[in-house]
This record gives structure tokens, C-alpha cells and sequence, in this order.
């Protein structure tokens, strides 16, 4: 993939992941702690299955 291709693909998940935390800061209250308080719950919740995942990626490849 091309330099520009990265760029769209992390403008994206940049994009899907404001929306996301959005829609999920309007349930609990306005404010922009809401809206902080969501995103850094969203990350955790999202991060900690792709590091698990990597991890065990990573074993599995160093075993071959």
C-alpha cells in the first residue's frame, strides 16, 4: 500500500471511533467529560483484545 492509503485508513478509524464515541457520550450526559470518559473506555475496551491478539501472534511466529 502507498503512504496515501495509510493516511485514509487511519483517517477513518479516526473518523469511526469520534463517531462512536459521540453516540455513546450523548447516553451518559453532555459535557466533555462525558465525551473524555467515553473515548478512553472505548480505547480500553478496544486495545486490550488487539494487544492479547498481538501477543499471541507474536509467540506463535517466534515458536516457527
Amino acid at each position: 500500500m502507498k503512504r496515501i492509503e495509510y493516511v485514509i485508513a487511519g483517517l477513518l478509524v479516526i473518523i469511526g471511533l469520534a463517531c462512536l464515541t459521540t453516540s455513546g457520550s450523548y447516553l451518559m450526559g453532555a459535557g466533555v467529560d462525558a465525551y473524555i470518559m467515553t473515548f478512553l473506555q472505548l480505547c480500553l475496551l478496544l486495545g486490550i483484545p488487539i494487544v492479547v491478539i498481538g501477543i499471541i501472534y507474536f509467540i506463535l511466529i517466534r515458536k516457527r
